[in-house]
């Protein structure tokens, strides 16, 4: 995907995403950007290479607005899920279908959630791991997959998200 594909994708434009920044980095350009709401709690960084399309991305979440096992932010996992949908690979759809299910579908234990009718099916299991890390019980995952890689670290008060492409 290009920056252009990617400014002018539903992401972005649901999010209101927003350049603050760029800059020259080996290989290419780094382009940072801030959501339109929630932005005291979320970086977007996105490196793209001088074949013009988008080789890594960052999301950064502020580690206590995520939350935990006993509650997990409706916010940070709408914007985690559709990250980890628009960044994978599209050869790679299979596993971010699974991901962006399992986060969608995360709840807190302490979260309070009422269907109207019954509760949609639970989604396949996700590779070890990748929970524990999203809710910070874990320090890092990381999977690889055919076309993109996704890592989940917990570090300096952040939870980061990196999607590269291989």
């Amino acid at each position: 995907m290009t920056l252009r594909e990617f400014l002018d994708g539903e992401f972005a434009g649901f999010f209101g995403v927003e350049e603050t920044g760029h800059a020259a980095v080996a290989g290419g350009m780094q382009h940072d950007f801030k959501t339109g709401g929630f932005q005291e709690h979320v970086d977007l960084r996105v490196t793209v290479g001088k074949d013009g399309r988008i080789g890594s991305a960052v999301l950064a979440m502020t580690r206590t607005w995520v939350g935990n096992r006993e509650s997990v932010s409706p916010f940070a996992k709408d914007i985690a899920k559709s990250y980890v949908a628009t960044f994978m690979a599209p050869e790679d759809g299979g596993v971010a279908n699974v991901l962006a299910l399992n986060l969608w579908q995360l709840q807190g234990t302490k979260n309070v959630v009422e269907y109207f009718g019954d509760p949609p099916p639970p989604p396949p299991a996700p590779p070890p791991g990748f929970l524990d890390a999203y809710v910070g019980e874990r320090a890092e995952f990381r999977q690889e997959c055919l076309k993109s890689a996704i890592s989940l670290c917990n570090e300096g008060g952040k939870l980061l998200l990196a999607i590269t492409a291989r």
